[in-house]
């Protein structure tokens, strides 16, 4: 033991620049190894020794910095010690005691509670190790499947555990405004997401159509757009266009320049959106993207057309009577 007022020889001296700790320094042997395993396994520090070791480790740079597991041993030896850790912290995780003290940061938030804020703070500027990384770049394509695998069956198993799990995940932001409101996306980030919708596996492609498509859809109205058109609207649809001077009611853009530009004609649009109703004072015409986007909050695109219809018929009549 040493003693209070006593400094040990080799403080502050390094195995690069003394030669006596370069010689104390080398690698134990197995049995050595074990032998020091055995004589700590079930010591626990201190807080006082535990509170001397974090000061003296205050401001040094670990000699680990910057190095990936798989640049330090291997990338076999890697997969080893990693599958090593989560056992282990899986044996911990499953304690009593450390359940208790999991999730103690549940409802405070940083301006309620010191702690929070402190590590959303110490977070603050750091950039993660796999940022701009998929799975597959990560581990591997065959890895990364099963990742996948893992996370979507660990999911099922909540949400079938927990069935009220699956509306609080779809409920989080009812009500709330879209982070992205009155946001626009830059031009390279459209790019990025054209790109990685163009490189999609064509099973997540169809998984994702599915999600939003049919009843699951907020813009479904019961089927109404698999309707059969009436039997009025193909005589009608010259007519209107007719009416209309082959030019889109909305962004004004002629039928040659329509047909130069997508190569289609224009579109006879139904202001209530049903195709049976082939009433004149309830078509329009629409190129195709204006009759795109009016598909979205209808009820607001019905009482523009129709006014718009009216003030049109209004001037019509007067011009008649004049």
């Amino acid at each position: 033991m040493f003693r209070k007022d006593r400094i040990p020889w080799n403080k502050g001296l390094t195995k690069e620049t003394d030669e006596r700790v370069a010689k104390c320094s080398k690698p134990h042997s197995k049995k050595w190894n074990e032998k020091i395993s055995k004589a700590k396994k079930g010591r626990a520090f201190s807080v006082k020794h535990k509170k001397n070791i974090s000061i003296s480790c205050k401001g040094k740079l670990s000699h680990r910095k910057g190095i990936t597991l798989e640049e330090e041993y291997g990338i076999e030896k890697a997969k080893e010690i990693k599958q090593k850790i989560s056992i282990r912290a899986k044996k911990v995780m499953n304690r009593p005691e450390v359940k208790k003290k999991c999730g103690w940061s549940k409802g405070l938030t940083k301006e309620t509670d010191l702690r929070v804020k402190h590590q959303g703070d110490s977070r603050k500027g750091r950039v993660p190790h796999n940022k701009g990384l998929t799975f597959e770049k990560e581990y591997g394509i065959d890895e990364a499947n099963k990742l996948k695998q893992q996370i979507s069956d660990s999911m099922k198993k909540a949400f079938e555990n927990d069935p009220s799990l699956y509306e609080k995940s779809r409920s989080g932001r009812k009500g709330k405004e879209s982070p992205m409101k009155g946001k626009q996306r830059s031009p390279e980030t459209k790019e990025k997401i054209k790109k990685a919708l163009a490189n999609l596996d064509p099973d997540v492609k169809r998984r994702k159509i599915e999600a939003i498509s049919g009843e699951r859809n907020h813009n479904w109205r019961g089927g109404i757009s698999n309707r059969p058109y009436g039997y009025k609207f193909k005589k009608l649809k010259k007519k209107i266009l007719q009416r209309d001077d082959y030019i889109c009611q909305f962004c004004f853009i002629t039928n040659k320049e329509h047909k130069e530009k997508v190569g289609d004609s224009l579109h006879c649009h139904h202001i209530d959106y049903d195709r049976q109703n082939c009433e004149e004072n309830n078509l329009i015409t629409l190129c195709s993207s204006c009759n795109a986007s009016v598909n979205f909050n209808r009820k607001y695109w019905t009482n523009y057309f129709q006014t718009l219809l009216s003030v049109v018929d209004e001037e019509i009549y007067l011009m008649e009577l004049c």
